[in-house]
């Protein structure tokens, strides 16, 4: 007899209940992708790994998404978006992730006058993080490696890992675009916790080939370990310092020329906490996209410079470049190269190739 994981029962049940309820004022969807790949990944100073993974281009999910038109241009909107390890069947990015990680959130929309949004909302600066870079969101785009992306061996990071890209207990505000200009705020209460209170925005702007953003967040109250997060780790290079204070701009732009795309990003973060440490990590992207057989090819470079009071300089360097092929409007093979360098520590250089489908 087949054993049942009684685990994804209500998931499904809330996937076909959510499905039985519409009609022709209101529509539900159930929508996803998978994207599954081998890599061989080597960080600077670290050994080599090889794995089957998960989403080094875009992070496994399936969501439900559904709208009721409540007349006079108003709608009930909702978004309940999970991560998946398709690799092992998994729910979540990691076994810390809750079910509805990516996002999950009720609101009200109007025509003419943005939407109003409450639960788990995408942070406004991973917005503008993930748009304005050739991969995207994928985990291999050194911008993403340096700032949402660290490792636990590694001396370089920033406060935007443990902030998430996505935040809970938010309101969030999303304005029309008006001449090509549009805006995004989102605020994050505490209730109390470790997490702090939390406000972003941006200020968008996208008019034909031109598209800029600028994005920003602010944490206070919180308790944010930063560098090694265990006591074995601690050295000089990576200290056990904890933050309460977060504070990160980023200004980004992209300019389509149809025969290449180009992108650049440009952040600041600076780290806080009641002694008179303070961390500055500034960090710079450039990259370009260009239209190939079916495809396109990609490179980006990203470096991080991190100032630490009374302490020596350090710098990081990453490169990546890849094809991404189109098999067709759904489906896609990938394949790409990274190297990365931190100051003092060896290079270490990685591939990966992978399948994604989305549905």
């Amino acid at each position: 007899m087949r054993n049942i994981n009684f685990k994804f029962i209500p998931v499904f049940s809330i996937l076909a209940a959510a499905c039985s309820q519409s009609n022709a004022q209101s529509a539900t969807q159930i929508y996803g992708l998978v994207n599954l790949g081998i890599s061989s990944q080597q960080l600077s100073g670290q050994s080599r790994v090889s794995t089957v993974s998960n989403g080094d281009m875009t992070t496994s999910f399936f969501g439900i998404r559904g709208s009721e038109d409540l007349g006079g241009g108003l709608k009930a909107v909702f978004t309940m978006e999970s991560f998946f390890r398709a690799d092992t069947g998994e729910l979540g990015r990691g076994n810390s992730d809750v079910m509805f990680q990516r996002q999950s959130w009720v609101g009200l929309s109007q025509d003419g006058a943005g939407s109003l949004r409450i639960g788990r909302l995408p942070s406004p600066n991973w917005l503008t993080t993930i748009r304005f870079g050739p991969f995207g969101g994928a985990s291999i785009t050194p911008y993403i490696l340096q700032t949402y992306l660290p490792s636990a061996l590694q001396p370089m990071i920033t406060g935007s890992s443990t902030s998430d890209a996505s935040w809970a207990n938010s309101v969030g505000y999303s304005s029309p675009v008006w001449a090509g200009f549009s805006m995004l705020a989102v605020y994050a209460m505490s209730e109390g916790g470790s997490n702090g209170k939390r406000f972003g925005g941006s200020f968008n702007y996208e008019a034909g080939a031109l598209a800029a953003s600028l994005s920003f967040e602010k944490l206070s109250q919180m308790s944010l370990q930063f560098g090694a997060p265990v006591p074995a780790l601690v050295t000089a290079a990576r200290p056990n310092y904890v933050a309460t204070d977060d504070n990160t701009a980023q200004l980004a732009v992209a300019y389509d020329f149809n025969v290449l795309k180009l992108f650049g990003q440009l952040s600041q973060t600076r780290l806080q906490n009641t002694t008179p440490i303070e961390i500055t990590l500034t960090t710079s992207q450039l990259g370009v996209s260009v239209p190939a057989a079916g495809g396109k090819l990609m490179a980006s470079w990203a470096q991080t410079r991190m100032q630490q009071t009374a302490k020596t300089d350090l710098q990081r360097a990453t490169f990546s470049f890849g094809y991404d092929y189109n098999l067709s409007k759904r489906s896609d093979v990938y394949a790409a190269l990274i190297s990365d360098k931190v100051s003092n520590l060896s290079r270490g250089n990685g591939f990966t190739i992978g399948l994604r489908h989305s549905f």
